[in-house]
């Protein structure tokens, strides 16, 4: 029987809601019993929650496999990769963060000169108050929006100001895909390509960054969804055969309230294909 793993969450060390200790526990009590914590562009989450383990502050359940997920661009378009089982201490992983916390900080201040344009003042400050020591981004500014009544909710706050292709989408400043899977993968973990459904590729284009992220040392890809059309996932398991990839899975929780993206609720690896589980370590 295969293990009930969720490689792919977030807590409040950037844009989750839960704490890396209570994302844990939920996950173990929904079942979990491999997790990676895959907060954007930091491990201090996954830092805090293995420190805990290792004290016996929290009571040990799902194994923890160190995890992350870097913002990239490939040409023009962003990105997201995860990096599962690399050392969370490797100078890669390191300058990876330090360098994705600067572009954070930078976008954040073009984020906030564009709603400033649009009539939208102190969201900069904000965010920031919002975000507090963790990672500010796009979510944070929606919160903020909300707070002060710009918005009636965060979601309005994506579709009309800060989703893609809107006034506070920033894309400059990412490194490129290139760059970002041989942090991981020199830190000894495993590059993946997260939720390739959301990029809205054709097959062709999608077979394009797979070709890009295999090159430069990239091995997984998230399997998508039942809430995905089948031919969706059809194509991205035939190209994760084709380009002998692991499969990975992950919930992408973000919020309990989000009950559609509960920790440990994932999708499922088709048959034929080579779960990346098989292929991560625990951290110690």
């Amino acid at each position: 029987m295969r293990p009930v793993v969720d490689f792919h969450c977030h807590s409040t060390a950037s844009d989750g809601t839960l704490s890396p200790l209570e994302v844990y526990q939920r996950a173990c009590g929904n079942g979990a019993q491999r997790l990676a914590l895959t907060d954007h562009d930091t491990v201090a989450g996954c830092r805090q929650l293995s420190a805990a383990l290792a004290s016996g502050s929290i009571e040990r359940g799902a194994e923890l496999v160190s995890g992350v997920e870097f913002s990239c661009l490939w040409g023009k378009r962003s990105i997201h990769v995860v990096g599962l089982g690399f050392d969370i201490d490797h100078p890669e992983i390191e300058k990876g963060v330090a360098q994705q916390t600067d572009v954070r900080q930078q976008r954040a201040l073009t984020i906030d000169k564009r709603m400033q344009k649009l009539g939208f003042s102190g969201c900069l400050e904000g965010a920031k108050a919002i975000a507090g020591d963790s990672q500010i981004g796009r979510p944070h500014f929606a919160q903020f929006m909300l707070d002060q009544g710009y918005v009636t909710s965060t979601k309005q706050a994506f579709d009309r100001y800060l989703g893609s292709g809107k006034p506070g989408d920033v894309k400059s400043g990412w490194p490129a895909l290139e760059t970002v899977v041989g942090w991981i993968v020199d830190a000894g973990g495993v590059a993946v390509v997260a939720h390739p459904e959301r990029y809205k590729l054709t097959r062709t284009k999608l077979s394009q960054l797979l070709d890009c992220f295999t090159a430069a040392g990239g091995r997984g890809i998230e399997m998508a969804g039942r809430s995905q059309h089948i031919n969706t996932r059809r194509t991205i398991e035939e190209l994760c055969a084709k380009y002998d990839l692991l499969a990975s899975v992950g919930s992408d929780f973000h919020n309990p309230e989000y009950r559609w993206n509960d920790l440990a609720v994932v999708p499922t690896v088709g048959e034929g294909l080579t779960p990346i589980w098989q292929h991560v370590k625990a951290m110690s």
